[in-house]
């Protein structure tokens, strides 16, 4: 039973979901106490985890002085979506191991039509760079002014709790959205 001794179990909180600020909005960060982060053995800048009725990876960073004490995790909209979750429910929260991605792959979702040419996936890998996914997240790649795409993520390499976009990450994008009206499903 040397092998069951050897798993250790990460710390682990509950918290309540709260908003996340408007300039957080996209960017993969969850912001909590930093005695909430102490509990979790976690520092700014670490990858978390944060599951609900799914599971999806944030960048930690230190909730406003006004936020603090309140047992709460504010993340953004699409995390939250991400994590199945809402505003005011309860959320477990751990630390969580997260490589750079060598390969990601995304599809494209939603009304806008999705960059398209030659160097549209390294386009993209731009915008998404320093975000840290799990398979079956949204992620939304912000392109000029209030114009957004969103993607979802249905492959990385190498296969891990969490990857970080990073610089050297090859972007697949995948298929196209939704089938358009007048089109066999």
């Amino acid at each position: 039973m040397a092998s069951e001794a050897a798993v250790v179990r990460p710390a682990e909180v509950t918290l309540r979901v709260g908003e996340a600020a408007g300039k957080d909005a996209g960017r993969g960060v969850a912001r909590l106490d930093p005695k909430d982060l102490a509990r979790l053995g976690a520092e700014v800048g670490d990858v978390l985890a944060v599951s609900g009725g799914a599971t999806t990876a944030v960048k930690a960073m230190p909730a406003y002085p006004d936020a603090r004490g309140k047992g709460t995790i504010q993340i953004d909209g699409i995390a939250r979506g991400n994590a199945k979750t809402g505003v005011d429910e309860k959320v477990k929260v751990w630390r969580v191991a997260c490589v750079p991605a060598a390969r990601l792959a995304i599809r494209p979702v939603g009304g806008l039509p999705a960059l398209r040419g030659g160097g549209a996936a390294r386009y993209a890998g731009r915008l998404l760079e320093g975000l840290p996914v799990v398979v079956g997240d949204r992620v939304r790649a912000t392109l000029f002014g209030a114009r957004y795409q969103e993607f979802e993520v249905v492959a990385v390499q190498p296969k891990a709790p969490a990857v970080m976009v990073a610089p050297q990450t090859q972007i697949v994008i995948e298929g196209e959205e939704a089938p358009r009206a007048g089109r066999p499903a």
